[in-house]
């Protein structure tokens, strides 16, 4: 093979690349296993779409922060078999 003609090599990724996370709502659990510096907006449209249910209307939480699709597990210093709650978005309210 000339140089021009050689296949392009991406560099390897390991575990230690990686994290794997439970995604749970309290009534079911779902495991992902994500690069640490990829935001979690794949990760919360997945989730969405397995449970059926509409990803605007849900709060994602990781140990009392709301996430947003931007952060990405390397910015939470999230470690393996670290949870992520989700919750309907409420709104509303009682104002005295």
């Amino acid at each position: 093979m000339s140089e021009e003609q050689k296949p392009e090599v991406k560099p390897a990724t390991t575990d230690a690349d990686h994290v794997s996370i439970k995604v749970t709502d309290g009534d079911s659990d779902i495991h992902f296993k994500i690069k640490k510096g990829a935001t979690l907006k794949k990760l919360m449209d997945a989730w969405a779409k397995r449970q059926g249910k509409d990803v605007s209307a849900l709060v994602f939480t990781f140990e009392g922060i709301t996430l947003t699709p931007e952060h990405t597990p390397e910015d939470l210093a999230m470690e393996n078999n670290d949870i992520i709650e989700v919750y309907r978005h409420q709104s509303g309210g009682y104002v005295c």
